[in-house]
């Protein structure tokens, strides 16, 4: 008789099948799909990850704040993970990179093994707070939302799960207003984020009240260090954000900082674009990253 861990993850195998072949475009059969995919599947149990919704105390904010952390599949307090932080646009005060398809997408790559198992944190805003609120009306410093995220947030998450607590095992990316935020967070603090993401970011065209000639790498504390951090940075083709990764590219080019990822896809400043790409974005931030190199550690979280 086949054990308890062998039907279930036969159960895995055959859960992902129809998945795999939507997502690779083949109509293989079931029996030869199985085969293939008990290889892919390896020692995980289990076909997808967990999406926990988390409060999280803050002295910032001047309302509660939320994030989503999503678990990879068979996530193990024996292993220490890779965390990525991604912050949302102005259309959604929470749950915008959901809607975009981040943990549908995370679910079947990390099943197949095409990416790396990490932990996704993706916060809310606080819009809500109307004029208090620092998602939009702060720029930077340990009073602002940036405060949230690095004083708060990252604490938070480390302390209560399983993380690789370092530059290079953090990630941070954003859309539009999240977009600004990410680099705001990265550049301020190379010491605690290797990896930047800048999705369509906000950060010259609207923003408002900034001097002539502002650049995001004023926010700059360690220029040596930043250069050693992986970015990439794209907007749709017909974006009015076009404009402002060129002038961010542009400011890092000036100072000698050339090796970031620059891309330009189709569309507009809008989710039906960012969601088209969402496989790209996290395959970008986990390619420094390896299941097989999971940090093994005593203790549980």
């Amino acid at each position: 008789m086949a054990s308890i861990p062998s039907i279930l993850k036969f159960r895995a195998v055959v859960a992902l099948i129809v998945v795999v072949a939507a997502f690779f475009g083949c109509g293989a059969a079931p029996a030869a799909a199985a085969e293939r995919l008990a290889a892919v599947v390896g020692d995980c149990d289990q076909p997808t990850g967990q999406l926990v919704t988390e409060t999280v105390p803050s002295r910032v904010a001047a309302v509660e704040m939320w994030a989503h952390v999503f678990l990879p599949p068979c996530y193990s307090p024996a292993n220490k993970y890779p965390v990525l932080y991604l912050i949302h646009g102005t259309e959604f005060e929470f749950g915008g990179w959901v809607n975009d398809g981040v943990p549908r997408v995370a679910d079947i790559r990390m099943s197949l093994g095409t990416l790396p198992r990490f932990i996704i944190v993706m916060p809310s805003a606080d819009m809500r707070a109307g004029s208090a609120g620092k998602y939009s009306w702060s720029n930077g410093g340990s009073a602002s939302y940036a405060g949230f995220i690095v004083d708060e947030l990252v604490p938070y998450i480390d302390a209560h799960y399983s993380t690789q607590a370092t530059r290079e095992g953090r990630a941070i990316g954003g859309i539009s207003r999240g977009g600004y935020w990410a680099i705001q967070i990265a550049v301020s603090n190379p010491d605690k984020f290797g990896i930047l993401g800048a999705h369509s970011p906000s950060i010259t065209t609207k923003l408002v009240g900034v001097p002539a000639g502002f650049s995001m790498l004023s926010y700059a504390t360690n220029m040596e260090l930043l250069a050693q951090t992986r970015i990439w940075m794209d907007s749709g083709d017909v974006d009015w954000a076009h404009y402002d990764i060129d002038k961010f590219a542009a400011d890092l080019r000036a100072q000698g900082i050339d090796g970031f990822a620059y891309s330009v896809g189709r569309g507009n400043h809008g989710d039906a674009y960012w969601s088209t790409r969402v496989s790209e974005y996290l395959t970008f931030y986990g390619a420094s990253w390896s299941t097989a190199k999971l940090v093994a550690h005593k203790g549980t979280k």
